[in-house]
């Protein structure tokens, strides 16, 4: 019985040991498929490209644990989303000539280079006191993201096109 017991399990391990060579040689063939598709770098180079013809970004969200918004503005449209699990897709959100032309000319007055470095004026967020925020600006083929505020409470260099922004979509 010992000896039925040993050879059955010794199959047993062999098979299995070779289950798990299979699944690499697999996983090496699918590692060299995935490197012969176009470099991470020329995808990066395509997504500024396509931005730099589409003109300036300007992307705001807030977010806690019971709230999320995402606010988009670019090609003088706004586009809002408030599902945190599906935000490429917003609701876009028809806005007046006027309107585009103050959120330009807000956006004009704002030093994206130094959106990392603003400081905020409180700091609610730390302890759930207000949504996390943050503004994102692409413009010219370069991404400059913010250092995050309190929702409601934007740094003061870039105080009134967050509140534009803000405006707009909670209006509509």
């Amino acid at each position: 019985m010992k000896t039925f017991a040993i050879v059955f399990l010794s199959l047993f391990v062999s098979k299995s040991c070779q289950s798990k060579k299979d699944m690499v040689d697999k996983n090496d063939t699918v590692t060299a498929e995935v490197s012969e598709t176009k470099p991470t770098e020329e995808i990066i180079k395509n997504d500024k490209t396509e931005t730099q013809e589409k003109g300036t970004m300007v992307v705001y969200e807030a977010m806690s644990r019971g709230y999320f918004a995402k606010i988009v503005f670019q090609n003088d449209k706004l586009s809002v989303s408030k599902d945190r699990n599906n935000t490429e897709k917003g609701d876009p959100i028809s806005i007046t000539a006027a309107e585009a032309s103050e959120i330009n000319k807000l956006l004009k007055a704002v030093k994206p280079q130094t959106l990392p470095s603003l400081k905020w004026p409180t700091e609610k967020r730390f302890y759930d006191g207000a949504a996390h925020a943050n503004l994102t600006i692409i413009q010219n083929g370069e991404t400059f993201v913010g250092g995050g505020f309190d929702h409601g409470f934007p740094p003061a260099e870039i105080e009134k096109l967050v509140n534009k922004l803000v405006s707009i979509a909670e209006k509509k």
